[in-house]
């Protein structure tokens, strides 16, 4: 089960693993739990209890919420009567980095939206903005960024095919994995 890019410490939406009872008896379940390298970055609610009657089914709803930057990997693991068990799913997520900008509206008449521009020295910003088209809100969030690392950003208001001066300069440090 693939959870793909997801921003550090924040959950993610949740996954759903059914386990089902294809036998003729009820299905103990003993436990259910994560194993692996990374088993503390997934968690889980379920509609499963300790038994499971013959021929029924049960949710099991996983997120991950990585705690650092980088690959994550675990193993969703069902331990219960059956034969083959426990039932293991491969987990995995990569962990990443985000950081989120926001800023107050404009009081200039006739905003249609807003320039943002990042650098990675004071002062240093691109003369492109990082968005292709002007962002409609307040807050703009910059995915391609390394942990480490410190960036610089200023937002221009844009009005039909102007630009307003640049805020203040706003600097952020990425926190390493």
């Amino acid at each position: 089960m693939a959870f793909g890019n997801q921003p550090a410490r924040t959950p993610s939406s949740a996954q759903l693993v059914t386990l089902s009872n294809s036998g003729g008896t009820a299905l103990t379940i003993a436990n259910i739990g994560f194993t692996g390298t990374n088993a503390g970055d997934f968690s889980d609610s379920t509609t499963c209890g300790a038994t499971l009657p013959a021929g029924q089914s049960c949710g099991i709803a996983i997120q991950f919420t990585p705690g650092a930057s980088g690959t994550r990997a675990a193993s969703l693991s069902i331990s219960d009567n059956a034969g083959n068990s426990p039932q293991t799913i491969a987990l995995s997520g990569t962990g990443t980095h985000d950081v989120i900008l926001s800023w107050a509206a404009s009081p200039t008449y006739g905003v249609v939206g807003y320039n943002v521009f990042r650098g990675t020295t004071s002062g240093g910003e691109s003369p492109t903005p990082l968005n292709s088209s002007p962002v409609s809100g307040l807050t703009y969030i910059d995915s391609n960024v390394q942990a480490g690392e410190t960036y610089y950003y200023f937002v221009t208001a844009v009005t039909g095919t102007s630009q307003s001066p640049s805020t203040g300069e706003a600097s952020v440090t990425v926190p390493s994995p």
